[in-house]
């Protein structure tokens, strides 16, 4: 499950009040991967990958009340089926979710997909810049790889970490 708190009622409760909402996913597996949103226009978004091959993005609403803003509910925006394998990692742009599967395609904003190499691993981690144009992705066999996201995820080197 995925929990949402309220950062500016952290600060001065650690109860349970602080905590907005829950989310479970409609999946019993569960959820796999969790990203903020990193556009201004997109600033209280999160995305939700599952171990069954769902990524959601969610809208954390605010309501104002009593002249305070208070963060309310999570509202679903969009939801795609991904893959038909899990989802390993998400990582946020201004221009939108990248994502990674189970089974090493990593989908970029606009369904535009590529595949990481078996041999390097299954990827883990990702790490998105949408200005210069290139993606980092960590695997599970300790490898850094940077792709170019410009030209349809063309490899452009692997370190081993």
């Amino acid at each position: 499950s995925v929990r949402v708190f309220d950062s500016a009622r952290l600060e001065k409760n650690v109860a349970n009040r602080a905590r907005l909402v829950t989310y479970v996913p409609r999946e019993a597996l569960g959820v796999s991967c969790v990203a903020a949103l990193a556009s201004p226009a997109h600033a209280n978004r999160v995305a939700v990958g599952t171990d069954g091959g769902e990524l959601s993005v969610y809208d954390v609403e605010r309501q104002a009340h009593a002249g305070m803003h208070k963060l309310h509910a999570l509202a679903c925006a969009e939801r795609t089926r991904a893959a038909k394998a899990a989802v390993l990692a998400v990582a946020a742009t201004p221009r939108g979710v990248y994502y990674a599967t189970a089974r090493g395609r990593v989908v970029a904003p606009g369904g535009d997909a590529f595949a990481v190499e078996p041999r390097h691993g299954a990827p883990l981690s990702l790490l998105a810049n949408d200005a210069d144009g290139w993606l980092a992705v960590g695997t599970s066999r300790g490898k850094l790889l940077l792709f170019d996201v410009r030209f349809g995820g063309l490899p452009l080197a692997a370190y081993d970490a």
